[in-house]
């Protein structure tokens, strides 16, 4: 810098995070339970769901591979199901900070007989069958989850 000019000089710096360590880092995402609105009001029942990530630890270039299962006991169909991995980054130094969010892939799952609506009379029958839980009832949802959770780990319905 002189007198009268300030000179400034910007260069591009990579940073490379540290290498991510070899043993993988799974995630499950154990099945739920959760409630189906038509126009946000009316109960039409419910899709019990859940994922697994295989390994959390990816690094650039790598692939991530995603589990999913459901079982949909609605009288309203699933149209879609879409896994998207995003990165966030947020910083600050020197009194600055920037926060960014990136999309880095997304992948849509592939439908299957557990996505099929209910019909009517399938309905009606579930809804009874609940309005007093007996033994039967409570066998009936934990045989849900135990599917849900064996297609989850047998990699049923995989993207990658």
């Amino acid at each position: 810098s002189g007198r009268i000019f300030n000179y400034k000089v910007e260069r591009v710096i990579d940073v490379v995070s540290a290498p991510l360590p070899p043993q993988p880092v799974p995630h499950l995402i154990p099945p739920v339970k959760q409630k189906v609105n038509f126009f946000g009001c009316f109960d039409v029942g419910t899709i019990t769901m859940g994922a697994r990530v295989e390994n959390t630890r990816v690094g650039k270039g790598e692939t991530a591979s995603i589990d999913f299962a459901c079982k949909n006991q609605s009288r309203r169909g699933i149209d879609r199901v879409e896994a998207t991995i995003t990165e966030e980054v947020e910083w600050s130094a020197g009194g600055q900070n920037n926060r960014m969010k990136r999309k880095l892939a997304s992948r849509t799952f592939r439908p299957d007989e557990r996505w099929v609506k209910l019909s009517k009379e399938e309905m009606r029958s579930l809804k009874s069958s609940s309005k007093c839980p007996t033994s039967t009832f409570r066998n009936e949802e934990q045989s849900i989850l135990e599917e849900i959770h064996r297609a989850i780990h047998e990699g049923e319905n995989r993207v990658a």
